[in-house]
């Protein structure tokens, strides 16, 4: 086991950062519209019932994808990466995770509330 893998150290901080996000969020989830606080688009802003389910749907998948990240973690721990590699690999996976939580949260948002 490999506890100074690239891997493990940026997929684990990675995959942290989103649970702690989105269990602020969940205990503080932002009331009104607004641009600074929650799921920020056009279609999650067009109206507070749009607004509402953003927060909670795009809420849940942020942990999954917080869990996620930590399992590449723990995977990271056993593989041999390059430094570099590691990162590269860490950092693709989170951007995977990213755009992921975007189209899966705008898609959630056009199939319940419409164009």
């Amino acid at each position: 086991m490999n506890w100074a893998s690239p891997l493990f150290i940026c997929s684990g901080a990675v995959g942290a950062s989103f649970l702690v996000l989105s269990a602020i969020v969940m205990r503080r989830p932002p009331k009104e519209i607004n641009d600074f606080y929650g799921h920020r688009t056009a279609r999650s802003k067009r109206d507070q019932a749009s607004w509402d389910f953003a927060q909670v749907y795009s809420n849940r998948v942020m942990m999954w994808m917080g869990a996620w990240n930590i399992l590449l973690g723990v995977i990271g721990l056993f593989l041999p990466f390059s430094a570099i590699g590691g990162v590269i690999v860490s950092m693709a996976f989170m951007l995977l995770t990213l755009v992921h939580l975007y189209r899966s949260t705008e898609r959630a948002l056009k199939e319940r509330f419409g164009e």
